[in-house]
């Protein structure tokens, strides 16, 4: 199974931050959710990838490639860099990672890859979705460029 993930925040790290994960998997499903509050883009692009790896659990996937934008959570991920911040989050990837076969591909964020452009565009959705009545339309021009 092959997914395509991506998070993202507007106002990333304040106390009203808007944040959102997506992930699109191979065998057509789709999800996606908004963050907890004051959240931050790092923690979405993780948050993503643990959504998607409980995803091909449930689904018994005996193998699972993860395309994520975010070079930092591919790194992490693979062990290439140190662990320091989203610890909480981490312990959860290491309980949805566990038992699987899983390999983690970083891969240019907004260059073309369906996948990545769809997960995107449903983080952009629920961003919009949550943003106050008034911002709404100043977030929109902001996610959809």
């Amino acid at each position: 199974m092959k997914i395509y993930t991506d998070g993202g925040c507007d106002r990333n790290g304040h106390p009203d931050a808007i944040g959102a994960w997506a992930f699109v998997a191979s065998d057509g499903h789709e999800d996606s959710g908004a963050g907890e509050p004051g959240t931050t883009n790092n923690r979405m692009e993780l948050l993503a990838v643990i959504k998607a790896l409980e995803y091909a659990k449930a689904q018994h996937a005996p193998r699972v490639t993860i395309y994520s934008d975010s070079q930092m959570t591919m790194l992490c991920a693979i062990g290439r860099w140190k662990r320091r911040a989203n610890l909480d989050l981490w312990d959860r990837f290491r309980q949805a990672v566990g038992g699987m076969q899983a390999k983690f591909v970083w891969v240019r964020g907004h260059s073309g890859v369906a996948g990545n452009e769809r997960a995107d565009e449903l983080c952009s959705m629920v961003m919009a979705d949550m943003a106050p009545a008034p911002e709404i339309a100043h977030l929109r021009s902001i996610l959809m460029g």
